[in-house]
């Protein structure tokens, strides 16, 4: 058994019920996502499969999150990753406009970035998510609305709390006895919706 969060005390399906229950989040996420692709005309593929990755997130994270194991763990990371690469794909191509070759770039370093961070121990494995969230500063401050405003501004902020909270979950075991990788969940399902829809909204 993986334990590697402040919630799990002792072995068992149910020795993480925040880290599992918190996982609504996500299933919410998808839920809107997929009903707002639902009321637009025609078939976009490519963001209903982003729309509906929440929805694999969701499940790979109570996996890993009731069984602890390293297969749990590998259902848990993999739909984090495709959605990362997926959103770099979609956002590069649709909002930036790059070329298809450019955008290839774009998820490859992405990719590998994040593959090298897996390898750096420290901040309670939350290194693979720092160049997302590298991502996400620039994509946050550039992404305006028609009007001007940073529409993304707030979920990066967001993000970098949820960063935050997944990395001081065993850290903080003495003051909160739960830990506090639950609220990367909560945040990070918002943090996901905001910037789905900012590539799947129909024009």
């Amino acid at each position: 058994m993986i334990d590697l969060y402040c919630e799990r005390v002792a072995p068992g399906l149910w020795g993480e019920p925040l880290n599992v229950l918190s996982n609504l989040g996500y299933l919410v996420a998808g839920w809107l996502l997929l009903r707002s692709l639902r009321r637009g005309p025609g078939r976009d593929r490519q963001a209903l499969t982003l729309a509906a990755l929440p929805l694999a997130i969701a499940a790979g994270s109570v996996l890993f999150h009731v069984f602890s194991t390293s297969w749990a763990r590998r259902f848990d990371e993999a739909p984090i990753l495709a959605f990362q690469l997926l959103f770099v794909w979609m956002y590069t191509r649709r909002v930036v406009l790059w070329p298809p070759w450019a955008a290839a770039v774009a998820v490859v370093v992405l990719a590998l970035a994040v593959g090298t961070g897996r390898l750096v121990h420290g901040l309670n494995g939350s290194a693979p998510y720092l160049p997302p969230l590298a991502v996400a500063v620039v994509i946050g401050v550039r992404h305006r609305s028609r009007s001007g405003r940073l529409v993304l501004f707030t979920p990066l902020i967001l993000f970098s709390l949820a960063v935050v909270f997944r990395s001081v979950d065993n850290a903080a075991c003495a003051a909160i006895p739960t830990g506090t990788h639950f609220i990367w969940h909560v945040l990070t399902a918002f943090v996901v919706y905001a910037f789905a829809e900012a590539v799947t909204r129909k024009p």
